[in-house]
């Protein structure tokens, strides 16, 4: 596009201008601001729900976000993550060695916000 082209276009635009500006009182600021409002309204509204209840009876299966869900596999699941966990604990980390640990001791102090802070080395 030569540079003349360009320079036409932005004298059409010029003279349109008037006609094409939000908060004129022409047809195209009305558009513009039912557009923001009828935005306005859809953005605000709720939506679907992501989860349809599939077995109202024992609420074991649903639908979340059109995937079928049974919790009896949700629950299997996390055992075997369990499972897994224990296995890579005591095999990757301890490395076979039978230490007791006290876990109870264990705790996090969630309103801690320093950096580097570490459960590991609270007292």
């Amino acid at each position: 596009m030569a540079l003349g082209d360009a320079e036409d276009e932005s004298a059409a635009f010029n003279q349109l201008e008037l006609y094409l500006t939000e908060h004129n009182h022409y047809t195209f600021s009305h558009l513009c601001s039912l557009q923001h409002c009828t935005s306005s309204l859809a953005y605000s509204a709720a939506g679907l729900p992501c989860i349809w209840w599939t077995d109202a009876i024992t609420w074991n299966t649903m639908l979340y976000k059109g995937n079928h869900i049974d919790l009896d596999d949700v629950h299997k699941m996390l055992a075997n993550t369990e499972v897994r966990l224990v296995n890579l604990w005591e095999n990757s980390v301890l490395k076979g060695l039978h230490i007791r640990i006290n876990y109870h001791t264990i705790a996090d102090d969630l309103t801690n916000k320093d950096i580097g802070y570490s459960f590991l080395s609270d007292p």
